[in-house]
């Protein structure tokens, strides 16, 4: 498995088209501002042994119709199974052979019946009782290669709110690149003449993009946020273990990733539409890439901020260091107090 990440499409071609050359798989991904991708493709034939990762169901039964094949739970009781999921039965008085029978493939018909074909129209007819088990069959999927996959994306969509995000996120996301190859810098945070450029680069035939979105993208698109890369990484890191244990189903196949609604309003003093320029310039400082996307206004009342902070175990770890890593109370007057019911491992606070 090869993990890619902050390369150029020129690269991502590259690398991509030798995976698909020697059989192995590749996830890329990449994050800019509030904005971010994953992309996976592991193959024509990648096996899944289990898609859900989730516990087998079993229930007992109150009645199976040999003839039509539709099988009813006892008491109604709900089977949780979905269409295509296969099961076998133990315990059945009647339907003799259908007891340890070989994994059958069901069709849901409501929540307490499903439907079993015509396994078992021939055999005696059904008594009483038994029990039915789902059985987790491994199943084989297929991955467009990157360069087919660009030019014909499945998307996996993040938020049903912004169904037609994906498609245009997409096409952002290539003209960045693009922008990147001809100008050897990324679009200039709250340049309007870097989002015309950026427009420029918008592959043809694309459906129109709102103005504001392409904005938005633009302007944070030199920006580095630490709390938008530790979820796509974290997801990233999740799909990485899928292609090596086969275990789960992973992403079909590109993934896209928007945080808009962090960017401040006009709700606050750090109204994002009012930033200039002058306001996001780097200062060769570690936040330059956070400055990038909210403005050293910003950034310099999080260096102020005095926080409390209740539990420092694992979770409260990875909290301090997103915290630290942003800049909270790292400047004068800031203060994070941390608090703990149990004793607090030092390890906790530091690593």
């Amino acid at each position: 498995l090869v993990v890619l990440t902050d390369a150029p499409r020129s690269v991502q071609r590259q690398v991509s088209g030798w995976t698909r050359a020697h059989s192995r798989q590749i996830l890329i991904a990449d994050a800019r501002g509030v904005f971010s991708y994953i992309f996976n493709d592991f193959g024509d034939q990648f096996r899944i042994d289990d898609a859900t990762g989730e516990q087998v169901r079993e229930f007992f039964i109150e009645h199976i119709d040999g003839v039509t094949g539709e099988v009813t739970t006892l008491e109604n009781v709900f089977h949780g199974l979905e269409d295509g999921d296969y099961v076998t039965f133990s315990e059945v008085k009647g339907l003799d052979g259908i007891n340890g029978c070989e994994p059958l493939k069901i069709t849901v018909k409501n929540a307490s019946k499903f439907n079993i074909g015509n396994f078992a129209a021939t055999f005696p007819a059904f008594v009483e009782g038994g029990r039915c088990r789902q059985v987790k069959v491994p199943i084989t999927i297929s991955h467009l290669p990157f360069e087919k996959s660009i030019a014909e994306p499945e998307f996996c969509i993040w938020d049903y709110a912004k169904f037609e995000y994906p498609a245009q996120l997409h096409a952002l996301w290539t003209a960045l690149y693009a922008f990147e190859e001809k100008h050897g810098r990324s679009p200039a945070p709250r340049s309007l003449t870097d989002v015309a450029l950026l427009k420029e680069q918008i592959p043809d035939g694309t459906d129109e993009i709102p103005s504001k979105l392409v904005e938005m993208f633009s302007f944070s698109a030199s920006g580095n946020l630490v709390t938008v890369s530790s979820v796509v990484g974290g997801i990233a890191a999740q799909e990485a273990m899928k292609g090596v244990t086969h275990h789960m189903a992973p992403l079909k196949q590109w993934l896209h990733l928007d945080h808009v609604e962090a960017l401040p309003g006009d709700w606050t003093a750090f109204d994002n539409a009012k930033l200039a320029e002058t306001d996001c310039q780097p200062r060769q400082s570690r936040y330059d890439g956070q400055a990038a996307v909210f403005g050293w206004p910003f950034q310099e009342c999080l260096f102020k901020q005095r926080w409390f902070v209740v539990g420092a175990g694992a979770i409260g770890c990875e909290l301090l260091k997103n915290l630290a890593m942003m800049g909270v109370a790292c400047g004068e007057g800031g203060l994070i107090k941390i608090t703990d019911m149990d004793q607090i491992e030092i390890s906790n606070l530091n690593r």
